[in-house]
């Protein structure tokens, strides 16, 4: 699926993510260096879980953890597992 910059998309009933890029990405986890390629709609919402671990929004945190979890699991095991 294509994404626009800025276009706002509806993840789940819990979760709304903006979305600031048009090309998939490689994200790296900051503990391990692995690096795994997420689309723009899956850059958005690791965007969100991080910012929400700043922010210590655990709730919110939990709902993009299960996300990734039911939506890209591999990229959940090498990124935030």
């Amino acid at each position: 699926m294509k994404y626009k910059f800025g276009e706002i998309v509806k993840v789940s009933s819990d979760i709304q993510v903006v979305i600031m890029d048009e090309k998939e990405q490689e994200i790296k986890n900051p503990y391990s260096g692995v690096g795994y390629i997420l689309n723009p709609l899956e850059i958005a919402v690791y965007d969100l879980l991080k910012g929400c671990e700043r922010l210590n929004n655990y709730e919110l945190m939990g709902k993009c953890i299960n996300w990734f979890m039911e939506n890209n699991a591999e990229a959940y095991m090498i990124l935030l597992d």
